[in-house]
């Protein structure tokens, strides 16, 4: 017969079937070494590794503290995003994959667990997969809908409906429910797709046309501005 493994061994050894998912955070975890092979990113196990049939080993791949990021509140609004209610604004973790933010690593695709702190304990927000990550890239985490911040897109008039990208006046208003101010990126629609007056700042990131805004806590703030065709009609 096969003898017993040592107690350390066995500890090591989880057993999945029956187990609470507390049981199985609270196990201990081997940290992979990443490496580089070229521009390949590897991360190397520390020491050998067997699993056994309905077994398994935990490894972290990521063990990181006091990474700093941002909540971010998305909304769009377009001609054709108008709508007669407000809706809840998207919601995003944002930083970015260097050292003054606390990582600097190659990020592997995975998943991700958010929690929020609160006065009974750690909240559950969302939990995502999220795509790998090189070093330097900035990192978007969706949080899924807020419950505190809303939008109402509204398309208040236009000129020439027969035009193929007609020009249109557009009104968002904002409401914020929490106490303390929040930022909202506003996605005004595809770069090149027209041109937006009477709203500054605007940039283009992944393809469209943005905007970031500030609402104050328990504020609301309206934005006007003119979505026109790209030849400047």
């Amino acid at each position: 017969p096969t003898p017993a493994p040592p107690p350390m061994a066995a500890r090591e050894s989880i057993v999945v079937t029956g187990m609470r998912q507390a049981d199985l955070a609270a196990a201990p975890a081997m940290k992979a070494v990443e490496e580089a092979l070229g521009d390949l990113k590897l991360y190397r196990v520390p020491e050998p590794v067997t699993v056994a049939a309905k077994s398994l080993k935990q490894v972290a791949f990521l063990d990181q503290e006091g990474v700093e990021g941002r909540l971010l509140y998305t909304a769009r609004c377009t001609p054709w995003d108008a709508g007669p209610e407000a809706l809840p604004a998207g919601m995003l973790l944002a930083t970015v994959n260097d050292k003054q933010h606390g990582l600097g690593m190659a990020l592997p695709m995975g998943g991700v667990t958010v929690f929020e702190p609160t006065p009974f304990g750690e909240q559950l927000v969302a939990e995502e997969r999220v795509r790998d990550y090189a070093e330097g890239q900035e990192v978007e985490l969706a949080l899924g809908t807020s419950s505190q911040v809303f939008a109402h897109c509204e398309r208040l008039s236009e000129a020439g409906p027969a035009a193929p990208a007609p020009r249109a006046e557009m009104r968002l208003t904002l409401s914020n429910a929490n106490r303390t101010a929040a930022r909202v990126r506003i996605v005004l629609g595809p770069a090149g797709g027209g041109q937006i007056r009477g709203l500054p700042n605007t940039r283009v990131k992944d393809g469209e046309v943005i905007v970031d805004v500030a609402i104050p806590g328990n504020g609301r703030r309206e934005i006007t501005w003119t979505a026109g065709d790209a030849d400047g009609a």
